[in-house]
């Protein structure tokens, strides 16, 4: 987050391969990935999906280590969420490239709260310039 984008230069392709929920701001990092990209950028990250709500744009917030039990996981996005994301960070289109489901819906516990029934999955994604 703190690298010097102008002396990095920008590439043809780039990666952010499960990172993306790992990082506090995650606009930020799909904006800074952006500037440095001039074709296509593939990213992967874990995602979930909401039983009943497909199209949800939402990012699902791990105050603690309820992902996995690691304190680094801090945002899992929706499908419809990440698209969203990566086309405020400025990429121009968005396209689903491959997803790896773990087919475990439950219903977590999330700070006290029952959520609605939770899919998550690996998700892959290319985002053009």
């Amino acid at each position: 987050m703190t690298t010097d984008l102008h002396a990095l230069g920008s590439f043809d392709v780039t990666l952010l391969l499960g990172y993306l929920y790992h990082v506090k701001e995650p606009l930020t990092i799909l904006e800074r990935l952006r500037r440095i990209t001039r074709e296509v950028a593939v990213i992967e990250t874990h995602a979930v999906a909401v039983a009943g709500y497909p199209d949800a744009n939402l990012l699902l917030f791990y105050p603690a280590d309820e992902l996995g039990n690691d304190f680094t996981n801090w945002y899992v996005p929706t499908e419809a969420a990440l698209h969203g994301l990566c086309r405020a960070a400025g990429f121009a289109r968005v396209q689903t490239v491959r997803t790896h489901d773990f087919g475990d819906l439950r219903p977590p516990a999330v700070g006290g709260a029952i959520l609605p029934a939770l899919r998550s999955f690996r998700l892959a994604v290319h985002a053009w310039a």
